[in-house]
């Protein structure tokens, strides 16, 4: 179990901001559960509709790693015996049915490549965000075991990211 390091040992009470800051914390650790759940379900659709294998293997690698990530965040769940528990995130949401609604429009072609690689980079940046927070927040609160789960989260998103990066200027089909 993580001990939190802003509990009070005389009265074992956490002071207020403690108990703020352990609220978001554990908010925002359960939307990123929601997001990457979510994403495990959207990313086949996204390989569906792409035309290259190039962008097919930098969403199946991202697929993998949100299986992945659904792993160590109910790790971190589970260190403070807690149950994982997903909260919907609205704007991620919005941002996969937006995806769908234009996936069927686009079909497998270089504009659907394009809006594939949009989408992606969205989701990338919107997780990274989320995570860099849940960092600061846990370092913050002295959980140093979870601050090293999630940045090694961090460094995959970072990456993947990257990868659709170099897809968002280049010519998928040239």
């Amino acid at each position: 179990m993580v001990k939190n390091q802003f509990i009070d040992n005389a009265s074992n009470t956490p002071p207020t901001e403690a108990m703020q800051t352990m609220h978001t914390f554990e908010q925002q650790l359960g939307n990123l559960l929601w997001v990457e759940k979510a994403l495990i379900r959207t990313i086949p659709k996204m390989m569906e509709h792409a035309s290259t294998e190039k962008l097919s293997d930098i969403l199946r690698i991202h697929h993998r790693h949100s299986k992945d990530h659904v792993v160590e965040l109910e790790r971190v769940f589970k260190s403070f015996r807690k149950n994982p528990e997903t909260i919907k995130c609205q704007e991620m949401t919005d941002l996969m049915d937006e995806a769908d609604k234009n996936f069927s429009e686009f079909g497998k072609s270089t504009p659907g490549d394009k809006l594939i690689v949009s989408m992606a980079i969205k989701f990338q940046e919107y997780q990274q965000g989320t995570y860099q927070t849940q960092i600061d927040l846990s370092r913050k609160m002295g959980l140093e075991v979870v601050c090293s789960i999630l940045s090694g989260v961090l460094e995959q998103e970072v990456e993947i990211l990257r990868e659709l990066r170099t897809l968002e200027t280049a010519d998928l089909h040239g």
